[in-house]
């Protein structure tokens, strides 16, 4: 957790205004559950590019979900009970899954009131949800690809 925190208290400064760094297991908890609704955008966006035949750009989509599981995973862990750490994958994954399940209904909704545009302002559906994450998401991953810390 050590490690973390001193992670998040560095990243902290690429945080949007309204966003600060995790001080308690239940921040800690919040946050890795926003970055899981944020990776279901893109586990959403893979599905639609698929069926439409867009093999790149669902490829594309699957690397930046796994961007944002990495990152919320490495939150979720330390929200957890220890107890409950081995967990924190099916947690993420059951997270994710509820936000899937609620984007497509928004999309089922808003294609049967005849509104042809859900997928186009998808891409702002996501930064008004996620847009304050964003930082804290690219400084995680650029953290880790950094390797090891001594």
């Amino acid at each position: 957790m050590l490690q973390l925190a001193a992670i998040a208290i560095a990243v902290s400064v690429g945080l949007a205004p309204a966003q600060e760094a995790p001080q308690s297991r239940a921040d800690y908890f919040r946050v890795g559950e926003e970055f899981a609704q944020c990776s279901a955008h893109f586990r959403f966006a893979t599905e639609i590019a698929r069926r439409n035949g867009l093999e790149d750009t669902a490829v594309a989509f699957e690397g930046m979900e796994r961007g944002w599981t990495v990152a919320g995973l490495f939150f979720l862990v330390e929200g957890l009970d220890p107890s409950r750490q081995a967990e924190a994958e099916a947690t993420f994954e059951n997270i994710k899954l509820i936000a899937v399940d609620r984007l497509k209904a928004e999309r089922e909704v808003a294609l049967a009131r005849g509104d042809q545009t859900y997928d186009e302002n998808s891409g702002d559906r996501f930064v008004e949800q996620c847009g304050g994450w964003i930082e804290l998401q690219h400084s995680i991953i650029r953290e880790l690809r950094s390797g090891p810390t001594s």
